[in-house]
């Protein structure tokens, strides 16, 4: 494939994005100009009807990281407050819109990419106050739902486009979302991005990527109920951003039952990446994911390797992803190094059920070893721990850690703990 597309594609290209653009405004703006000359009290019946959106999460964070001699503190709560209506004048149409507010119970004893104070270690929960999500649903064409407007978007196991809902300002994306449910067992989803807010905030650089993107994704579950997934994932993030990339791949994922009680499950995946637009370099690199694992009544364990590729310039990116599921929560690998990764793991967990003053109590152990795929070396190894307990349908309290000890290879050790309650409706 060449370098760059074609002028030609350019052009196609260009019109493609001005007219998702206009429509997604036109759709937005046209529904408010017209609802606007529906009765009042219409409309606030669509209100009352509606559904209150409300949660919060309060969190303690710590951070020690090799190379640094000052450990990172963050004591920070996320409250959202939003409203779901009710269907808007009979139209098939729903509007939703949330607000997110970060704040600290605490002095400012870490970097979030946004306060200046990068002589500690990075916690990426800046305070912040925003509009989270504010879109238009619309389900009039038969089969058919369009979003317009700032949302979430969660695609498969989000590894390559999600929301980050670990942290406390979680990512979203100013985006036109078309989905297509006509052919049985089949879901076809076009997205159009004009903006990703990411988990940073709005104060930091690091806070926003320019987009210009179109995602393609058809989903099937109709081969004994497995998942089978194709997608086209078109990254333009700005004028010459290394982060431009095309990015085409296939998925299958599922469980097997092997007796009442047993189940087999597995996950496959591969993609393909290469250079878009005006990315000035030229990429040709590999994603693949296996994993099997178990299920046995409460109990879960799997295997599984995982490899980004890289050409020791550049590494396979997912600069959408919901990055904390993946190679460890410790974050060493937010960037895929120039080298790539290899990354083995094993994983087991176990839930309690009706437990006293707890509803129940779930564990979960992880282990990575890490090694380039570019030439040799080792990045090293993580150990990562969780114990969740859901204290009521509505409140659940959660302890992590994780210590990702280095390698040969130049990255920094670190070890992270988090401590969270969460309330939601």
């Amino acid at each position: 494939m060449n370098r760059y597309i074609t002028t030609s594609g350019q052009i196609a290209l260009g019109r493609t994005r001005r007219f998702v653009g206009g429509l997604s405004k036109a759709l937005f703006l046209g529904t408010i100009l017209w609802a606007g000359q529906i009765r009042a009290d219409d409309g606030l019946d669509a209100i009352t009807k509606g559904k209150i959106l409300f949660d919060t999460r309060v969190r303690w964070e710590d951070v020690q990281q090799d190379g640094i001699a000052k450990s990172a503190d963050a004591v920070t709560i996320r409250t959202r407050l939003g409203l779901e209506t009710a269907e808007l004048f009979g139209t098939k149409t729903w509007a939703l819109v949330e607000f997110e507010d970060i704040r600290n119970l605490a002095q400012q004893a870490y970097n979030s990419t946004a306060n200046g104070k990068t002589k500690f270690p990075t916690i990426g929960d800046a305070p912040a106050t925003e509009l989270n999500r504010a879109q238009l649903t619309f389900t009039g064409i038969p089969d058919t739902t369009i979003i317009v407007g700032r949302q979430r978007i969660l695609l498969d196991n989000q590894r390559f486009v999600g929301n980050a809902g670990f942290r406390q300002n979680e990512q979203t994306f100013d985006a036109v979302t078309m989905i297509n449910k006509t052919i049985p067992d089949t879901e076809l989803e076009y997205i159009y991005i004009d903006q990703v807010r990411r988990v940073f905030g709005p104060n930091s650089p690091q806070g926003r990527f320019p987009s210009s993107s179109n995602l393609f994704h058809a989903k099937y579950t109709g081969f004994f109920k497995q998942t089978l997934v194709a997608y086209a994932y078109l990254l333009d993030l700005g004028p010459n951003s290394l982060l431009n990339t095309q990015t085409y791949g296939a998925r299958a994922s599922g469980e097997f039952a092997l007796d009442a009680s047993l189940a087999l499950t597995y996950a496959a995946e591969y993609a393909k990446q290469k250079n878009f637009h005006t990315n000035p370099r030229r990429l040709n690199l590999d994603y693949y994911l296996g994993e099997a694992g178990l299920k046995y009544q409460a109990a879960t364990a799997a295997v599984g390797y995982e490899v980004l590729g890289g050409n020791g310039v550049l590494g396979f990116a997912t600069p959408l992803a919901t990055l904390f599921a993946f190679q460890g929560w410790a974050d060493a690998f937010l960037t895929t190094p120039t080298r790539g990764v290899k990354d083995l793991y094993l994983k087991g967990g176990y839930g309690w059920k009706n437990i006293p003053i707890v509803n129940a109590v779930n564990v979960q152990l992880v282990y990575h070893k890490y090694n380039a795929d570019f030439g040799s070396g080792s990045y090293g190894h993580e150990w990562n721990a969780l114990i969740s307990m859901p204290v009521t349908p509505r409140w659940t309290v959660e302890a992590r850690y994780a210590d990702y000890t280095a390698g040969n290879l130049p990255l920094a050790g670190r070890r992270k703990f988090w401590l969270s309650a969460q309330f939601k409706l």
